[in-house]
């Protein structure tokens, strides 16, 4: 092996630094990409840890949207949806437009999968968004655009919980009031058939 390399030398230094040269320009030519990426802490809007409710609280807090099991995978379905994010899409395609014609072929589904990573922490509350793209000028405003996106959606989902949460413990009070009448109904008419002061 040796000798053959001794007798070869000259032909493998050649193509060592061909390739070498190769990879260099490959290097310096190649598209970079760029990365930013932020993090959405998700809370119970009720505040309360599920367990230990009685049937009335447990059903505010389903209505609430806080506390059930599948709480954060939906809002990360909220994050990674066509109304949050299609708007952002066709914003990044006519900024390409502008600079390639080739980005009229860029589909949804292929951006979001290529460029975009949504996850949750594990063992958080925390939702985390990542974006790549060869264009550094677009990261930025992508970021602000999907987290104004998804603050909107979530300050509308927000107001029309707390709407609905309003009627169900209006008509608890009402349940209770009338419950509370009829109790006191049946004391009055227990206590006159026994001859009580109540």
């Amino acid at each position: 092996i040796f000798s053959f390399f001794l007798r070869n030398k000259k032909i493998i230094s050649f193509f060592a630094a061909l390739i070498t040269c190769f990879g260099g320009f490959a290097f310096l030519f190649q598209k970079r990409t760029w990365q930013g990426e932020f993090q959405i802490v998700v809370e119970n809007e009720l505040g309360i840890t599920p367990g230990g409710l009685g049937s009335e609280l447990k059903a505010a807090e389903s209505l609430l949207g806080g506390g059930s099991a599948n709480f954060l995978d939906t809002e990360l379905a909220i994050l990674e949806s066509p109304s949050i994010l299609m708007p952002i899409f066709e914003y990044i395609k006519n900024e390409k437009i502008k600079k390639t014609r080739s980005a009229r072929n860029l589909s949804f589904k292929k951006w979001k999968k290529k460029q975009l990573n949504i996850n949750i922490l594990e063992d958080t509350s925390v939702l985390e968004l990542v974006y790549r793209d060869s264009d550094k000028d677009l990261i930025l405003p992508v970021l602000e655009k999907i987290s104004s996106g998804y603050q909107e959606y979530s300050g509308r989902k927000k107001s029309r919980n707390l709407e609905l949460g309003k009627d169900f413990f209006n008509k608890q009070i009402e349940i209770y009031k009338r419950k509370s009448e009829d109790s006191l109904k049946d004391v009055q008419i227990f206590a006159s058939e026994n001859d009580l002061a109540v």
